[in-house]
């Protein structure tokens, strides 16, 4: 996984305040917890880490994680 360069990370403002899926994903953290993650990771056009979610696998191993 390669750093990102820092672009500020957008928030989800419509979603209430205390809601899990208000803020990206912490790819960091979910690699951690399961390494073949990484893999699939990449910096989008955005400065942000992501993946490819048309990619089944890559899904499922986010969903491990």
């Amino acid at each position: 996984m390669r750093k990102p360069v820092v672009k500020g990370v957008n928030q989800k403002e419509n979603l209430h305040e205390r809601s899990k899926h208000r803020d990206p994903y912490d790819f960091e953290a979910l690699i951690k917890s399961v390494p073949e993650l990484d893999k699939y990771v990449f910096l989008n056009a955005y400065g942000n880490y992501s993946i490819d979610f048309k990619d089944s696998d890559a899904v499922k191993t986010l969903n491990r994680s």
